[in-house]
């Protein structure tokens, strides 16, 4: 699950000031969640800074730096 970094869909506030954040589910490769197991989220940024993939694209390929 990721937080949106855009404003399509705006935190809705409550009558208590608190607030809902919405969330994307994002499908990830095998290889993409094994790279966040050993080496932190952080990785898996790189590797999509490095190759960006289209997270609504469902028919997506595995990003380049984790094909063997």
């Amino acid at each position: 699950m990721l937080e949106r970094v855009d404003d399509f869909i705006p935190p809705l506030w409550l009558d208590n000031e608190q607030h809902v954040v919405f969330l994307n589910a994002t499908p990830v490769f095998p290889e993409e969640a094994q790279t966040v197991k050993e080496q932190g989220l952080d990785a898996l940024f790189e590797v999509w800074d490095e190759d960006p993939p289209r997270l609504s694209d469902l028919k997506r390929e595995l990003p380049r730096p984790l094909r063997a």
